[in-house]
């Protein structure tokens, strides 16, 4: 999970800048078009060198936002 985590935060910040010269990064805006709107995992399995393995897929949101 921390590995999930790692890569939603790094596709979402990747290309921001902080709102004020000098600001930690969690003072950045996320651009809405960045913003990632879940995942999906796929089930565990072996792969081919014997190693447990899964399969992640992002998904973003059509932008803009539509209501409903």
């Amino acid at each position: 999970m921390v590995a999930i985590v790692a890569r939603l935060t790094a596709l979402e910040t990747s290309g921001i800048v902080p709102s004020s010269p000098g600001a930690p990064r969690a003072a950045c805006d996320v651009v809405e078009g960045q913003r990632t709107h879940g995942y999906k995992m796929s089930p565990s399995r072996l792969n081919g060198e014997g190693r447990w393995s899964v399969d992640i897929e992002f998904s973003r949101p059509k932008v803009p936002l539509e209501e409903g």
